[in-house]
């Protein structure tokens, strides 16, 4: 077998990365809602809201942003759920200089 066989070449380089179907993000959703139906015994419910909170995630990362979740949490949530080194806290607004 030749060396380069065995290696997974994807068809375009935007590929995102796929935990089974999913993409990571919305397989943690999934995942999530999916065992807290498990957890309180209500696994019927506990797969609609997981697949309705999947289809809701897949229709806003659609639209004209892919990353609008993630840039969402930048703009919107503490400063500590994102540490970012390179880029400036968004509760900065205007520079002076």
């Amino acid at each position: 077998m030749n060396e380069y066989e065995t290696f997974y070449i994807p068809q375009t380089l935007d590929e995102p990365d796929r935990i089974l179907i999913f993409e990571p993000d919305e397989g943690i959703c999934f995942l999530g809602l999916l065992f807290y139906g498990l957890l309180f015994n209500q696994f019927i419910m506990g797969l609609v809201s997981a697949s309705v909170c999947v289809w809701a995630l897949k229709r806003l990362k659609g639209s004209e942003q892919p990353n609008l979740p993630l840039y969402a949490v930048y703009w919107f949530l503490p400063r500590w759920m994102m540490r970012l080194k390179a880029t400036p806290p968004s509760f900065i607004r205007f520079y002076i200089g």
